[in-house]
């Protein structure tokens, strides 16, 4: 698959790109435990994965590798990201994440005790918020 980040020809004008220390770990970490299909992956040397592309329903999430620092085991993160992801059925996605190993670090319910967002930590610490789509409403409310 070529890429063409071409925002005329349909993709995003805005796109998120997490780093990792194992991107081909986090990779299929994040297609198992929140849902993500792999779009794109780009090998590297030496076993190694230069990029790769998940999608969400329309949108994309880019994953690639940290620096040198990283996987040299230093401490350093380069940037500090949320990301914001709305799902259909949020307590089947939870059910999934926290499965897999996810970290969920906050619940949020409704008036009515409904499940309307989650936030968790992924397999290298990154902070991911999943919710219920805003046009969503069961009671007509």
């Amino acid at each position: 698959m070529s890429l063409s980040y071409d925002p005329n020809n349909g993709f995003p004008v805005v796109v998120l790109e997490l780093v990792y220390c194992d991107p081909a770990t986090a990779l299929t970490w994040l297609c198992r435990a929140f849902g993500f299909r792999e779009r794109l992956r780009c090998p590297g040397p030496g076993g190694t994965m230069t990029h790769a592309e998940l999608h969400a329903g329309d949108d994309i999430v880019m994953i690639g590798p940290t620096s040198d620092v990283c996987r040299s085991g230093g401490a350093v993160r380069i940037a500090r990201v949320q990301a914001v992801i709305a799902v259909d059925d949020l307590d089947e996605h939870l059910l999934c994440a926290t499965s897999a190993g996810a970290l969920v670090i906050a619940l949020q319910h409704d008036e009515r005790g409904r499940l309307q967002r989650y936030d968790a930590l992924d397999v290298e610490r990154h902070f991911w918020r999943f919710l219920v789509p805003a046009q969503r409403d069961d009671q007509g409310i």
